[in-house]
């Protein structure tokens, strides 16, 4: 456990360092969950000021465009990086941002010897009804995934995997390079299905964030849910 923690703590330095040296500023906090095979960093208060300045223009589609663009050059490097603090390769690494709410999260899928460990989801709640729900709600969108998975990965942080999503015509457009287009319209889209999912229902406190990421080539999907946290739920009620 000292071992596990000791890591968490390696890995939201470095990644709090790094954007503050690639972005010009860094986030207030970095909340780090290393749950074999996954690695979630959930980093909050990130915002340059240029970037809120584009904010407020309601120009975010540039500063979503330009964070793609430099995270995608950072992949190998942060992928390096956590490699030496865990001794586990990345074989997957997903990245989205909610720039009004200064938040964001990046995901790495590890080789990890403990990768069919499942984190177990609290008793009181029922897993398999929530995931009903994720398959109904993917089958609004585009098509009923060939498998879905959901994990509990902290006291309020979820992580949703799909595999096998796309329909025909949105593996023509992959096919055809189209990856920047399809994901600047499939990101709001599955945040309203979220939304219009009523999945909070299952769960026993609001979500107060959706983070979305693809792997295009690989068919898959990635999706973490941000809960309240459970001390601020039992302060409201």
């Amino acid at each position: 456990m000292t071992d596990s923690i000791s890591k968490q703590t390696d890995i939201a330095a470095y990644i709090g360092r790094v954007l503050r040296d690639h972005f010009g500023k860094g986030p207030t906090s970095v909340h780090v969950t290393l749950e074999p095979p996954f690695l979630l960093m959930h980093v909050q208060g990130f915002l340059a000021p240029m970037e809120e300045i584009l904010v407020q223009q309601k120009e975010t589609q540039r500063v979503e465009e330009t964070r793609h663009i430099l995270m995608e050059r950072l992949r190998p490097e942060i992928s390096r990086q956590i490699e030496q603090i865990t001794g586990e390769s990345v074989q997957e690494m997903y990245f989205d941002w909610n720039l009004h709410q200064r938040t964001g999260v990046l995901v790495g899928l590890l080789r990890a010897e403990r990768s069919d460990a499942r984190p177990l989801w609290p008793a009181h709640l029922d897993q398999q009804a929530f995931e009903q729900r994720i398959i109904e709600m993917s089958e609004w969108g585009q098509k009923i995934p060939a498998v879905t998975e959901t994990f509990w990965l902290s006291d309020h942080l979820i992580l949703i995997k799909r595999t096998g999503i796309f329909v025909q015509i949105e593996k023509e457009l992959i096919e055809g390079g189209y990856t920047e287009v399809l994901q600047r319209v499939k990101r709001p889209m599955e945040r309203r299905m979220v939304s219009q999912a009523r999945l909070e229902a299952f769960l026993d406190r609001p979500i107060l964030d959706t983070f979305l990421d693809w792997d295009f080539q690989g068919d898959k999907s990635l999706m973490v849910l941000a809960l309240q946290p459970p001390h601020q739920n039992r302060k409201q009620m």
